[in-house]
């Protein structure tokens, strides 16, 4: 029944209480029409419910999705059968949107109707598309019969590239991140003529010049040398707190991914952590390089590790055994008797086969890896538990969200920053780390402190990016000078 229907049905109630009580015919005549109204638009209804069976739907994606920027989803609906009239759609996406995600639209007998839909993603990541509700509605728009057409279209949200803050005095300009180096015979634009310097070597000769002045010249080539940068950038908690799509943790992804694409000449890395290290990049160079950077910082909204998510195993079951019911086809719940039984043990594991469930997931975890999907290694062991490891794997898959955590360990920051910033101090990472996350939470003698100091002590440099006051130095030589 439908919001009209509802008030209908609700002044068909009035009318009838109203009569009783003052015992006037017209109005018991008005009630009487009212409920005939219901009767024959859920009648109605129900008859176009063959209909809509028969429609089936086409997605149209658009590709290049930059968050908070509005792009135009399409989907065409085909309809071999009967007329259905007057329906409704409406999407179910696995991430909050911005934008209507309910088109009314008019599908007559064996056409073609397409609508579309204005959606703006406030957060990067890979949503997925799961599907569409398609409502038919009776002619008056009082019951309607409703059908989820699966859809299963992943969708892939980048940062927005913003021009970085300005970054502190204490930190050092991340524009100065690049400098080069000129060395004769190296490289490959010409920085000058010169004569000839024993121990050159013979191909930087310039035979040319050397003819027409009669002497040795030799070419001196410009050769440019970047710095290896490491950007590092905090996910925990209080990074995600705040108005959706305007966290510390979106500014951070976005600096980042600013960063990416301007400091293209330099090598990047990326370390995304909370108390530990959740992903780590080494630095490197080129197109392929870059996209698995733009890749992390799309994951770091779509976690599904156990220590980093608030959700249990029951929970969890009974989200991925919706989903395999609802787009898969799949029936995976139990007896109506043994769930009635099991009622009182677990409300909401009972809802489920666990069995079943646990086989559908291990079948399309198979699947995938059979055919090479994509981020199936990025989660080697998201949980302790097999069952549940192979549920989150699942779920970092096929796009089904889980909860970020809300109260994490009071020395989460500190001991993060600290294990993301040894995990840099190889001779062969960066030369210069840039933290992209506000740390005034951050503890002045901590584990973190003592991580930068030795950062500097093997000739790193660390850069706050984000314009904030970094907590008080332990000494007067302290890291963040």
């Amino acid at each position: 029944m439908t919001a009209s229907g509802r008030a209908l049905l609700g002044l068909a109630l009035a009318l009838t209480l109203a009569a009783l009580a003052l015992t006037r015919a017209e109005l018991a005549g008005l009630a009487s029409l009212s409920l005939g109204l219901l009767m024959a638009d859920r009648l109605s209804a129900l008859g176009r419910r063959r209909a809509a069976a028969e429609v089936t739907l086409e997605v149209e994606a658009p590709h290049g999705l930059i968050r908070r920027q509005p792009y135009p989803l399409i989907l065409r609906a085909r309809n071999p059968g009967a007329a259905l009239g007057a329906a409704r759609l409406s999407l179910e996406i696995s991430a909050e949107v911005e934008g209507a995600i309910r088109q009314d639209l008019w599908i007559p007998a064996r056409a073609e109707a397409e609508v579309s839909f204005a959606l703006s993603f406030p957060r990067a990541g890979r949503p997925w598309l799961h599907g569409a509700r398609l409502t038919a509605l009776g002619p008056l728009g009082l019951f309607g019969a409703t059908r989820i057409i699966p859809l299963r279209q992943p969708l892939v949200i980048s940062p927005r590239p913003v021009a970085p803050r300005a970054a502190s005095n204490r930190g050092g300009d991340p524009r100065a991140a690049r400098h080069r180096l000129q060395r004769a015979g190296e490289g490959m634009e010409i920085r000058e003529l010169r004569g000839y310097v024993p121990g050159d070597p013979l191909k930087t000769m310039a035979w040319r010049a050397t003819a027409r002045r009669g002497q040795p010249i030799v070419r001196v080539f410009e050769a440019e040398r970047h710095r290896h940068i490491q950007l590092l950038i905090y996910m925990g908690p209080e990074a995600r707190r705040g108005v959706l799509g305007q966290t510390p943790l979106d500014e951070a992804l976005d600096h980042a991914a600013r960063l990416i694409e301007t400091l293209k000449g330099d090598r990047l890395g990326l370390t995304i952590f909370d108390e530990r290290v959740y992903s780590h990049r080494s630095p490197g160079v080129g197109a392929s390089h870059r996209q698995a950077l733009l890749e992390q910082l799309r994951a770091a909204n779509h976690v599904v590790d156990e220590d980093l998510t608030e959700i249990d195993d029951a929970s969890l079951l009974a989200l991925v055994g919706d989903y395999l019911t609802r787009y898969e086809g799949l029936d995976a719940r139990g007896a109506a008797g043994w769930r009635a039984h099991l009622t009182l043990v677990d409300p909401i594991g009972e809802l489920f086969d666990a069995g079943q469930v646990h086989a559908a997931v291990r079948r399309r975890l198979v699947s995938a890896r059979a055919q090479g999907m994509r981020r199936l290694e990025d989660h080697r062991r998201p949980a302790e538990d097999l069952h549940s490891a192979r549920l989150r794997l699942f779920c970092a898959l096929w796009g089904l969200a889980l909860p970020y955590r809300l109260m994490p360990p009071p020395d989460a920051l500190d001991r993060g920053l600290a294990a993301a910033i040894k995990e840099s101090l190889s001779p062969h990472q960066a030369q210069a780390l840039l933290i992209l996350s506000d740390l005034h939470a951050l503890p002045p003698r901590g584990a973190a402190t003592r991580a930068i100091a030795l950062a500097r002590q093997r000739y790193k440099k660390t850069v706050r990016f984000l314009n904030h006051s970094p907590p008080t130095p332990p000494h007067s030589g302290a890291p963040w000078a």
